[in-house]
C-alpha cells in the first residue's frame, strides 16, 4: 500500500471512529429522577409535638422557629414527588401545642369531638393544599421536590 493509500485509509478510519463515538454518546441519556424532601417549620410561637400514632411512641418535637428536614432520596422518573407528610398514614395524627393543647388531624370529612382538622380544612395533614410545594427542574433529567408544612400562630390560637 502506498503512503497515499495509507493516508486515505487513516482518514476513513478517523471518520468512522468519530461517528462511532458520536453514536455511543448520543445514546447515553441520563435516567430521569425525582428527589423529594419534606420540611416542617414551626412558626407557632411554642413547642409542637406530633404524635402520628395512638401510642405516642414516635413523637416528633419541634421547638419554636425550628425547621426539621427529612430527605426521601430519589425515585425513577419525573414525578410530583411526595404529596403529604410521611407520618400521615391514614390514622389520626395528634399535634400538641406547648404540651397542653391537642389538635387531631383526620383523614375524613366527618365532624369529631374536640379540636380537629379533617380533609375539608386547609390545615389538615391529609389535605394536599395544606402544604407549600416547590418543584425545581435544574436539568431535563432531574427534579427536586420540597414539600413544606408550617405551623403558624393561627394554629396555636385554634388549639387553645
Amino acid at each position: 500500500m502506498t503512503s497515499k493509500g495509507r493516508t486515505v485509509y487513516f482518514r476513513v478510519f478517523k471518520v468512522i471512529l468519530l461517528w462511532l463515538v458520536i453514536l455511543i454518546l448520543s445514546g447515553c441519556q441520563g435516567e430521569e429522577t425525582t428527589t423529594s424532601k419534606f420540611v416542617l417549620h414551626n412558626q407557632s410561637g411554642g413547642v409542637v409535638k406530633i404524635a402520628p400514632s395512638l401510642t405516642l411512641s414516635d413523637t416528633l418535637i419541634i421547638k419554636s422557629n425550628q425547621v426539621l428536614e427529612f430527605d426521601f432520596g430519589f425515585e425513577r422518573g419525573t414525578t410530583q414527588g411526595i404529596e403529604t407528610a410521611f407520618f400521615a398514614d391514614g390514622f389520626p395524627v395528634t399535634v400538641i401545642f406547648n404540651n397542653q393543647f391537642p389538635v387531631v388531624h383526620y383523614r375524613d370529612s366527618v365532624q369529631h369531638l374536640g379540636k380537629f382538622y379533617n380533609m375539608l380544612s386547609d390545615r389538615c395533614f391529609y389535605n394536599t393544599s395544606s402544604y407549600k410545594k416547590k418543584i425545581d427542574d435544574p436539568s431535563k433529567n432531574s427534579r427536586f421536590v420540597t414539600l413544606t408544612y408550617t405551623f403558624t400562630a393561627e394554629d396555636y390560637a385554634f388549639a387553645k
